[in-house]
């Protein structure tokens, strides 16, 4: 059965944040050895902004929470340099955690024009 789309791509953009392929590719041009890791992100979202119903509150997320759990048989000290490298790189969580500009432009053709939504 496919899934149900989300009335909203926030789910997503957390998705994107954990499933980042960073942290173990930097761990590895560290040469940190690592046995597992773990990535767990939650985001948290006021839905009276997303539904519009009261003003001053954000329609998107409020607060992202990402927590990386590796293992393996390095120092905690050695697991800690790579995140530090990860966080400065991530270009996902680097759009989430700094403003970037965003040009919307609204483009209104006639139905019959060529070029027109169907």
């Amino acid at each position: 059965m496919p899934e149900q789309p989300t009335p909203t791509p926030l789910p997503e953009i957390i998705d994107a944040i954990r499933a980042d392929p960073a942290p173990r590719v930097w761990a590895e041009l560290l040469g940190v050895r690592l046995d597992a890791m773990r990535l767990e992100t939650e985001g948290e979202i006021d839905l009276a902004g997303l539904l519009g119903l009261r003003d001053g509150v954000r329609p998107g997320l409020g607060a992202v929470r990402h927590r990386v759990v590796p293992a393996g048989p390095e120092p905690e000290e050695r697991y800690r340099e790579p995140a530090e490298a990860v966080d400065r790189h991530r270009p996902v969580l680097d759009i989430v955690a700094n403003p970037v500009p965003v040009e919307h432009v609204v483009e209104v053709r006639a139905a019959s024009s060529p070029g027109a939504p169907r």
